[in-house]
């Protein structure tokens, strides 16, 4: 610390005294040159100068002009041979008498490395201490020249440290301020890191934080280095940096994020009219609360009857670029119309904001071709609209097609109608321009089915092959007869839930699955799946299948339930148990399942069927909507010898292969229709395969 500025007194030379901690504890003012003793005592007041370092500026030389030669210039030539002859004898490197080793000093350079011993020498010189009585002593001469040396050597020591504390303990933030600067650094003013730290010695010290008073032991590096670890809980990354949160909960820092997101839009916007919509089978209000825009105002403001504060000036800005462009627009001209007079309300718009836009399933965003926002804007303009008119076989109907400019005029404007088509359902598509072609090959094909009949279920019934092949193959496959096609198969294994690794199963995408869960435990994967049970969910377009395949022909008795797993939600599903024989299927029983209520299926007894013939249970989603649609099944035949359990023997171990025995998981469109039951003409021949029942079932197709 820079002391006063004063004056020596003559030649008008300025002394400025600096004062800092030395590390000679035991410099006295006595030991300093005399003209510096006097005039620090002068500015500081002290006898004894334990702190002080003196830093002298005279432009040239040192005080007082008759200063002595430097003590590293006088130690070789003056000090070294006194020592040799008066001190060496008992403080050599050898004795070291009271713990003094004077032989080492060889140089100048070692001498100021111990300026503690050149202090304790001072000492004794000058109570006449040393040498002592029994040894040669100094001359009065020598002892002067040997105590200014030791003074002037010192006093190099003094400047040449300057400023140096000497050994420091490490210093260390209390604990306030170690508190108080990790809530500025957090911004948390609730965080309190050093609640579990030792009090803070009192020595004294004040608000000086002295490392000798703030001691750091292993147990208190230990609970700093778990503050940290707690106060690391509350940082949140984020994509161009971090934050702190106050909570060190993930959810809480996502409503953190909403609460900020909220409170951006809760200034442009207000409380609007009570709108619900019912998604999943949660009902939702979309508009009693906060969030919307209150376009009243917005209005207003547009038309000069109320003013822009507390509106959003972009929304403003679109706002009035929407109402006041010339560019035509079907939707927006009508409206523009009541703006330009003025009379533009919300009431004309709210109509519109319904229809131009959708409010989809929360649980489907973002999964594949589902939607990807909770609203998804609806464009009702299209460049091409299909067409479809039920027809009515009992009458001629006529078809016509009325067009305007919609609003913008008609230059480019053309309409044109093309491929027009007969559509059915489970049916390819039919071009009109077909359909006279195809009414000939059909007439041709009746007349030879009708011909080859009786000669193709006479070879059928005897095993023979004496009728003509086409025929016989087309009968041979309509009655079931022949290899029937279990396809497309789900061959896509689920290996596991993310929740459980019990739920395994077949899938084919778009959530298409069947599903059973091996273990002992009923769980929600989020449908209703009961232990040691099979569940199927279908997809949009596609309905799922579980078919058993006959080993051998056999006459059945059928049973099992289906139910709805996960009835919170959703509309519901389509369920079918049929018996297919090739072309021709036996509707055992059909219906709709929503709710929890299992419907049980059967018993149907005494259901025949031959080896290769099928029998199927489909789940399809009920109007196109598979949401919620997870389905439990369960599917028991007994031949009165044995029995097939679909839930015993597939849940535990469904993924050893699809087909998994005489039980196959496969799909089918969701909008096919069941295979025909045969007619009753037919159906008896089946029974009994006689000449007869040939004759009538010829005689059948003929009336048709």
């Amino acid at each position: 610390m820079l002391g006063d500025r004063f004056s020596s007194g003559s030649g008008g030379v300025t002394v400025g005294v600096i004062v800092a901690k030395s590390r000679h504890p035991r410099l006295r003012s006595q030991d300093l040159p005399p003209r510096v003793r006097l005039e620090a005592e002068g500015v500081i007041g002290v006898s004894r100068l334990s702190e002080l370092c003196v830093w002298l500026c005279v432009g040239s030389g040192l005080i007082g002009g008759g200063a002595p030669a430097g003590a590293q210039e006088s130690f070789e030539e003056s000090i070294r041979p006194l020592l040799d002859q008066y001190c060496i004898t008992c403080h050599s490197t050898e004795k070291q008498e009271g713990e003094f080793d004077l032989e080492r000093f060889a140089s100048p350079a070692t001498v100021k490395d111990a300026a503690v011993v050149w202090e304790a020498v001072l000492d004794q010189l000058a109570i006449r201490e040393m040498p002592p009585k029994s040894a040669p002593q100094l001359s009065d001469e020598q002892k002067q020249q040997l105590m200014d040396w030791a003074r002037q050597t010192l006093d190099e020591i003094a400047v040449d440290t300057a400023g140096d504390p000497g050994l420091v303990v490490l210093r260390r933030l209390s604990n306030m301020e170690y508190s108080y600067t990790l809530r500025d650094l957090t911004g948390i003013e609730s965080l309190d890191p050093a609640r579990e730290f030792p009090i803070d010695g009192a020595a004294g010290e004040g608000f000086t934080n002295a490392g000798a008073a703030l001691v750091m032991s292993p147990a208190l590096l230990t609970k700093y280095l778990d503050a940290a670890k707690e106060v690391s809980k509350h940082l949140v990354p984020l994509p161009d940096g971090i934050r702190f949160s106050p909570s060190d909960s993930s959810q809480d820092w996502t409503d953190e994020t909403l609460t900020r997101i909220r409170a951006m839009y809760a200034r442009h916007t207000g409380a609007g009219v009570g709108l619900q919509t019912v998604q999943q089978g949660i009902e939702l209000d979309m508009g009693a609360g906060a969030g919307r825009l209150p376009l009243a105002r917005y209005l207003e403001a547009l038309q000069g009857r109320g003013g822009e504060e507390g509106l959003s000036p972009k929304f403003l800005d679109i706002l009035r670029e929407a109402l006041t462009s010339q560019t035509p627009s079907v939707l927006l001209d009508p409206l523009r119309a009541k703006f330009r007079a003025k009379q533009l309300t919300a009431a004309d718009i709210e109509p519109w904001q319904q229809v131009l836009w959708r409010f989809t399933s929360v649980g489907h965003i973002g999964k594949v071709n589902g939607p990807t926002a909770w609203q998804d804007p609806v464009t009702p303009l299209v460049s091409q609209q299909e067409l479809r008119v039920k027809l009515d076989g009992g009458r001629d109907q006529t078809l016509y097609l009325v067009t305007g400019n919609a609003g913008d005029g008609d230059v480019g404007d053309e309409v044109i109608w093309e491929n027009p088509r007969l559509v059915a359902k489970g049916r390819p598509d039919l071009p009109l321009t077909s359909l006279p072609e195809l009414m000939r090959h059909l007439q041709t094909q009746q007349a030879k089915i009708l011909a080859g009949t009786e000669a193709s279920l006479a070879a059928l019934a005897s095993g023979g092959t004496d009728a003509d092949p086409e025929v016989l193959a087309a009968w041979r496959d309509y009655l079931g007869l022949g290899e029937i096609k279990l396809e497309p198969l789900l061959l896509t294994k689920i290996e596991g839930t993310p929740d459980y690794n019990f739920i395994q199963g077949w899938t084919a995408g778009s959530d298409l699955s069947v599903l059973a869960n091996s273990s002992d435990a009923t769980v929600r994967i989020p449908g209703v799946m009961r232990a040691h049970s099979i569940a199927t969910h279908p997809s949009p377009e596609r309905a799922a299948v579980i078919a058993w395949l006959s080993p051998a022909a056999k006459k059945l008795r059928i049973s099992g339930e289906v139910v709805h797993a996960h009835p919170e939600c959703g509309n519901g599903i389509t369920w079918a148990l049929e018996v297919r024989r090739g072309n021709t299927s036996e509707l055992l029983a059909s219906g709709v399942s929503q709710g929890a209520t299992p419907i049980p299926l059967g018993p149907f007894a005494d259901v025949h069927v031959e080896a290769g013939q099928v029998v199927a249970l489909i789940i399809g989603p009920r109007d196109g909507n598979h949401s919620c649609d997870m389905t439990t099944v369960n599917l028991t035949l007994n031949d009165g010898e044995s029995n097939w359990d679909l839930a015993a023997d597939v849940s535990p171990n469904i993924l050893a292969g699809n087909p998994h025995g005489p039980w196959h998981f496969l799909s089918q469109p969701a909008s096919q229709q069941a295979a025909a039951a045969q007619p009753a003409a037919i159906a008896a021949w089946c029974r009994s395969p006689s000449p007869e029942n040939s004759r009538e079932v010829r005689k059948y197709l003929e009336q048709d």
